[in-house]
C-alpha cells in the first residue's frame, strides 16, 4: 500500500511539474538605457519564443514597434500584463499590435494593464486577423485616425508548403473589459479577404467577426460598431451578440448588405440579351434606393412581404421605347408621409420610367402617397392595397396606366389622380376615399375606362383641365357611392368629354349609383329605396322599397336630413346643432368640440376592430341591420366610415 501512494504521490508532482512547464511566466528584459525601438524588438523577442498558455510580463517604459516586423504577432496564444495604463506604453508606427493566427492554428491573445498606440492616421490601435481571439482588460487605446480596434475574420496564411490559403469557418473576435479609447472612434468588422476572393459568399466561404464590451468601458457604444461596406451580407458581424450587417437582400445564391447594393450587382452586368434578375429581400429595408432601368435587365424586386419604409426611385435612362420591365412584389410599404415610388422627368436619366408593374405590395401611412410617376409609360398596379394615406397614385404625363384587383381604404384626399394621362384603365378595384375616387386630366387627348369598381367617395369619378378631347367609359359592374349633392360622373367641360352615363339605379339612403338594377336591388337593405336613373337623373316612378320583416320591433323612426360626415383619423362632424354627449364607443366616451357639430372619438384601443355605439345605456351593437325607416343595431369599424356613421346618426336623431 505505502507503495501505491509512493507511486501515486509522484505522479502528483511530475504532472504539477508539467503543468507549471506548460504555462510558464516570462519578464520582458526592459532596460530604460536602450531607445524604445530596441525595447520594442525585445517584447517582439519575448513573445515569439514563448509557449502557448504563457503569460508574460511587460515592465513599465516604452516599447516601440515597426509595422511588418515587430507589430505583428503570428499563431502565439500568451497573456500579456503590463503595469498599468499610461505606465506600460506599446507605440506602433502603423499598428499598435497586428495579432494574427497562422494556419490552422486558432490564437487566443490577452492583453491587461498597458495603453496602445498607433502613430499612423490610417493605422489601428488593435488589429485582429483570421481564426483570432483578443481580449482586452483595463487598456487605454489611442489612434490619430478613426478606426481604433479593426476586427477582420478572413484571412490569407501560409500553409506549411508556402502556399497561400484562405481559411474557412473562422471567427475574429475581440472582447473589451475596462477599455478606454482616449482618441478614435470607431471599432471595424470585416468578413471580406483582403485578396484573392471577391465574393466569399459565391466560394462558400463562412467566417464571423464579433465585439463584445462591458459597461464598464469608456468611450464605446453600440453606435461606434461599424460593418465595413465592402461585408456582402452574411449575418456575420456582431456586437454584443446582435448583427449589425444582416443578409438584407439575396440574388441566387449571393447575399448583400443592403438592397442598394444587390441593384447595383444586377445593374453592372453586362448585357447583349435579355435577361430576368430576381432580388430577393431577406429583411425590412429603410434606405432609399435608386433603379435604373438598364437594356436588357428585366427587374423583379420581391419584398417577400418585408416591410420597406424607404423610397424606390426608378429612373427611365431617358428611353421613351424601352422594351425591359421592372417588377416590384410583395413589399409592405410604411411610411408617414412622402411617396412609396418615385419618378420624375426634371433630369434626363430620370425621364421615362417605363413598363413597371407594382403586384401584390401594401402602402399603409397617414399621409403616403404610392406612387408618384411623371412622364412615364405602362405603368401598372395588380392586386395592391392601400390603408389611409393621402392617395394611391399621384402620376402626370403618363401613357399607359392599368390599375386592376387593387383596393384603396379611407384615402384622405383621393384614390387614383392621373393629370395629363391618357389610356387609364382602371379595373376590379375598391376605392373609399375623402374627396376622389378616380381623377383623370388630359394635356390633349385622352382616355379612360372603369369597370366593375366600387368607389365611395365624394365625387367618385371627375374629369378637369381638358384641352383636347377625352373619351371615358364607366359601365360594366360599376358600383358609385357620392356625397350629398354630387353625380358619380363629374365632367367640368362636357364639350370636350365624349361619355354616355350608364348608371340605371340608384339607392336613395346611401347615393349608391348602380350599372345594373338587379345589382342595386340585392345589395338594397330592408327600408331602402332603389330609384331608376336615366342620363344622370333620378326617376320617382317604378321606385321600389325593400320591404321590413314583420316579426322585426319597431324602434325610433330616422330623423330626415342629418348626416355624419367621417372627417379622416377619428373625427366626424354631423349637421345636427347639438350632439348627445351620452354616446360611449367601446365604453370610452365620446368627446366634443366646438359648436357641437364637431365630435372625436377619443382613445380606442389599438388592437380594437369595431366600436359600439350606445345611447343612453342602450346598447345598440352587432351586425348594422336597418329595419324599414330606422337601424335597430349597428356595427362600425374602427377606421370610420361616412356612410355607416350616417347611419347612426338616423338611429340616435342626430
Amino acid at each position: 500500500m505505502k507503495k501505491f501512494l509512493t507511486f501515486v504521490l509522484v505522479l502528483v508532482a511530475v504532472l504539477s511539474v508539467s503543468s507549471v512547464a506548460l504555462a510558464a511566466e516570462k519578464t520582458v528584459p526592459y532596460n530604460a538605457s536602450n531607445t524604445a525601438l530596441v525595447n520594442g524588438k525585445a517584447l517582439f523577442n519575448t513573445i515569439m519564443t514563448a509557449s502557448d498558455g504563457d503569460t508574460i510580463k511587460v515592465p513599465a517604459g516604452i516599447y516601440e514597434l515597426t509595422d511588418g516586423e515587430t507589430s505583428r504577432i503570428a499563431g502565439k496564444s500568451v497573456t500579456l500584463v503590463g503595469e498599468g495604463e499610461g505606465v506600460t506604453t506599446l507605440k506602433g508606427e502603423k499598428y499598435g499590435l497586428v495579432i494574427q493566427n497562422t494556419a490552422g492554428n486558432h490564437v487566443d491573445f490577452t492583453i491587461k494593464n498597458m495603453t496602445i498606440e498607433s502613430l499612423h492616421s490610417w493605422g489601428h490601435s488593435i488589429y485582429v486577423k483570421g481564426d483570432t481571439a483578443v481580449n482586452l482588460e483595463n487598456v487605454t487605446l489611442t489612434n490619430p485616425g478613426t478606426t481604433v480596434i479593426l476586427v477582420e475574420s478572413i484571412n490569407c496564411v501560409e500553409d506549411a508548403g508556402g502556399n497561400d490559403v484562405f481559411e474557412d469557418n473562422i471567427t475574429a473576435s475581440v472582447n473589451a473589459k475596462g477599455v478606454t479609447i482616449d482618441s478614435g472612434d470607431t471599432v471595424e468588422m470585416e468578413t471580406k479577404p483582403n485578396s484573392g476572393i471577391s465574393d466569399p459568399a459565391a466560394a462558400g466561404m463562412n467566417t464571423r467577426a464579433e465585439f463584445t464590451y462591458s459597461s464598464d468601458c469608456k468611450n464605446i457604444t453600440d453606435d461606434i460598431c461599424k460593418s465595413r461596406s465592402s461585408n456582402l451580407g452574411f449575418d456575420n458581424v456582431f456586437v454584443n451578440g446582435k448583427c449589425i450587417n444582416p443578409a438584407v437582400a439575396q440574388i441566387g445564391d449571393t447575399k448583400y448588405t443592403s438592397l442598394q447594393d444587390a441593384i447595383n450587382a444586377a445593374q453592372d452586368a453586362a448585357r447583349t440579351q435579355p435577361e430576368t434578375v430576381t432580388i430577393k429581400l431577406l429583411a425590412d429595408v429603410s434606405k432609399d434606393v435608386t433603379i435604373k432601368q438598364e437594356e436588357n435587365l428585366n427587374l423583379v424586386i420581391d419584398g417577400d412581404d418585408h416591410k420597406m419604409t424607404g423610397t424606390i426611385n426608378i429612373y427611365g435612362d431617358s428611353r421613351y421605347t424601352g422594351a425591359e420591365t421592372l417588377t416590384i412584389q410583395n413589399i409592405a410599404f410604411e411610411k408617414d408621409s412622402g411617396d412609396a415610388i418615385w419618378s420624375d422627368s426634371t433630369d434626363g436619366d430620370k425621364r421615362y420610367a417605363h413598363n413597371v408593374f407594382i403586384k401584390d405590395c401594401t402602402f399603409t401611412g397617414d399621409a403616403i402617397v404610392g406612387t408618384r410617376i411623371r412622364q412615364g409609360y405602362n405603368i401598372n398596379v395588380i392586386g395592391c392595397e392601400m390603408t389611409s394615406g393621402h392617395s394611391l397614385m399621384q402620376n402626370t404625363n403618363n401613357t399607359g396606366i392599368t390599375v386592376r384587383d387593387t383596393t384603396i381604404k379611407n384615402a384622405t384626399e383621393g384614390g387614383l389622380n392621373l393629370f395629363a394621362s391618357t389610356v387609364v384603365r382602371v379595373e376590379g378595384c375598391d376605392i373609399t376615399a375623402k374627396d376622389y375616387g378616380v381623377r383623370v386630366n388630359a394635356d390633349g387627348s385622352g382616355d379612360a375606362t372603369i369597370k366593375d369598381t366600387k368607389i365611395d367617395a365624394e365625387q367618385p369619378v371627375i374629369v378637369r383641365y381638358n384641352t383636347g378631347s377625352y373619351d371615358l367609359t364607366a359601365k360594366e359592374g360599376n358600383v358609385f357611392t357620392v356625397g350629398e349633392g354630387k353625380s358619380p360622373v363629374n365632367i367640368e367641360d362636357s364639350s370636350k368629354v365624349t361619355y354616355t352615363d350608364n348608371f340605371v339605379a340608384m339607392n336613395g339612403t346611401t347615393n349608391t349609383y348602380y350599372n345594373s338594377w338587379d345589382k342595386a336591388i340585392a345589395d338594397a337593405k330592408p327600408g331602402e329605396t332603389v330609384y331608376h336613373v336615366e342620363n344622370g337623373d333620378i326617376i320617382q316612378d317604378g321606385a321600389e322599397t325593400i320591404p321590413v320583416p314583420e316579426d322585426e320591433p319597431t324602434k325610433k323612426p330616422a330623423s330626415s336630413g342629418i348626416k355624419v360626415t367621417y372627417n379622416g383619423g377619428n373625427s366626424f362632424s354631423t349637421s345636427k346643432s347639438a350632439v348627445p354627449t351620452s354616446v360611449e364607443i367601446d365604453g370610452v366616451a365620446v368627446g366634443f368640440t366646438g359648436d357641437g357639430k364637431l365630435f372625436t372619438v377619443n382613445s380606442i384601443p389599438a388592437g380594437a376592430k369595431w366600436v359600439t355605439v350606445r345611447w343612453n345605456s342602450t346598447s345598440v351593437t352587432t351586425n348594422f341591420t336597418p329595419n324599414g325607416a330606422y337601424f335597430a343595431e349597428v356595427e362600425i369599424p374602427k377606421t370610420g366610415d361616412a356612410s355607416l356613421w350616417a347611419a347612426v346618426a338616423e338611429f340616435l336623431g342626430f
